[in-house]
């Protein structure tokens, strides 16, 4: 049983589907930043989180194409 669980992602479907639950921590890119791993790695040991969830994701085809 997983206690505590860290979702990656709170804007999106997923992260917003998991918000809605007590046992959940839903956290955006401005608290972890996925160009940033350092302060990622940082979070996810400080949190003391029993369970992992990444639901990050790049949604703009468009600027995904030309970067």
């Amino acid at each position: 049983n997983c206690k505590n669980i860290l979702v990656f992602g709170q804007t999106g479907q997923v992260g917003k589907h998991f918000s809605k639950y007590d046992n959940i921590t839903c956290i955006d890119r401005k608290q972890a930043n996925f160009f940033e791993p350092d302060k990622c790695s940082k979070l996810l040991f400080e949190s003391g989180c029993d369970a992992v969830i990444n639901s990050v994701a790049y949604t703009d085809v468009r600027r995904a194409e030309t970067v």
